[in-house]
């Protein structure tokens, strides 16, 4: 019964940390609405409200943040990769998408896109 509770926690401080970081990368986007840049802004946007709904999650809402990440991480890969000038390409913004790709695998995971302890393959 202990290790439920203390697995409970822990998944609310994580998911709570991933809140925070979603909250701080979506604050990022939405500053690139004050230059006039209407899809990041947008993005931005979306992601401040996963940041605040996860707070009260529920499985819509940490799909949705999966979703949200997701599309993060490859579009700053699909930036490196192509060349792109500016915020998708900059090298302070690609630490960040690493640590989202941690945010990714934690999410699927409790989500139980990578699998369940209570169905192991055998």
């Amino acid at each position: 019964m202990a290790d439920f509770t203390a697995n409970r926690i822990l998944e609310r401080v994580l998911v709570f940390l991933i809140a925070v970081n979603t909250f701080l990368l979506s604050l990022v986007l939405m500053a690139f609405g004050l230059y006039g840049i209407f899809l990041p802004a947008l993005f931005g946007f979306w992601g401040l409200i996963n940041a605040f709904a996860l707070l009260f999650s529920n499985v819509l809402v940490r799909k949705s943040a999966l979703v949200w990440h997701m599309v993060f991480v490859g579009s700053v890969l699909v930036g490196s990769i192509a060349g792109l000038r500016g915020f998708w390409n900059a090298m302070n913004i690609k630490p960040w998408a690493v640590v989202d790709i941690a945010a990714v695998f934690y999410l699927a995971k409790i989500l139980g896109y990578l699998g369940t302890r209570a169905n192991p393959k055998q």
